[in-house]
């Protein structure tokens, strides 16, 4: 079952108030409502009355939610055995989709680890809504995001450092586009956190426009790989910054923006990770740069 799903269960259930729940993970409430129908539907039951004004649990529903909590409550206490027990010699890092992890930040993950052999660092691409439930089961030290994406997160952070990556136009290498005219083409996109397809189409043109590119229309996809692909297969084109499996396969042409994204290392407020303490006395003395 998806964790965000959960969530948006328990939250309605126990503040018996949908907008509140949206309110808490800082999503729509028609998100939270499609969130909650996703649930119901994979359990085969309705757990709410939606006959009422106010939010009322079914019977079935009440025995979900204190299921739930008791299934919360065993893999919280898993959690806390295992942050007693973790190895304090390792980092875990989650990086946002879109801005996957950066050829610059992978330079300096090797070399601290070339320093640092004895701690180990787990490196998460996920997107936005992964990230909602990597709060709750990976409970990352880091999260790699952009300074568009920050004001999306939901959870607590300090801002540690940020550098940035170069923004490239990717397309197929089967098409003999028309740079010149770029609003020819479909493009293909994901969700930062947006609360709707406006939103995504707004910092679409916003990121667009320095280049003259309006596209014909703007597409979301659940993931960069869908977004890759449907470039591949709608002669698209989607901007993003370098992914190196992307330059060493012959299937796409990456061309450059002149552009760049700020990159932003975030560290989260549940960490209490003793590694990261020379893991930023690292990025201080051996700054991120191209």
């Amino acid at each position: 079952m998806n964790q965000l799903d959960i969530l948006c269960f328990q939250i309605s259930a126990k503040s018996k108030n949908f907008s509140i729940a949206a309110q808490e993970l800082m999503i729509s409430q028609q998100a939270v409502s499609k969130h909650i129908k996703n649930l119901e539907s994979q359990l085969g039951f309705p757990l709410f009355l939606r006959n009422y004004q106010n939010v009322v649990l079914t019977k079935a529903g009440e025995l979900m939610l204190e299921y739930f909590s008791e299934r919360q409550r065993l893999l919280d206490s898993v959690n806390n055995t295992f942050v007693l027990s973790r190895n304090p010699a390792e980092i875990k890092i989650v990086c946002t989709e879109w801005l996957g992890n950066p050829k610059v930040f992978r330079h300096f993950i090797q070399s601290f680890q070339k320093k640092h052999g004895d701690i180990d660092i787990f490196i998460y691409v996920l997107n936005h809504e992964k990230i909602i439930e990597a709060a709750h089961s990976i409970r990352p030290d880091y999260i790699l995001t952009t300074s568009y994406n920050c004001q999306h997160l939901t959870m607590p952070f300090d801002k540690i450092v940020q550098f940035e990556v170069p923004l490239y136009i990717i397309g197929s290498k089967n098409v003999d586009y028309s740079w010149d005219n770029l609003s020819l083409y479909p493009y293909f996109t994901v969700n930062s956190g947006e609360m709707g397809l406006q939103e995504i189409k707004k910092r679409t043109y916003d990121l667009g426009a320095p280049l003259g590119f309006h596209p014909s229309s703007v597409q979301v996809c659940n993931n960069m790989g869908s977004v890759f692909w449907n470039v591949l297969l709608q002669k698209g084109l989607t901007i993003s910054p370098d992914f190196g499996a992307l330059q060493e396969n012959e299937t796409y042409s990456l061309k450059e923006t002149g552009m760049s994204a700020t990159a932003v290392l975030c560290r989260t407020s549940i960490s209490d990770n003793p590694s990261t303490t020379l893991f930023e006395q690292e990025l201080n003395n051996e700054p991120i740069t191209d």
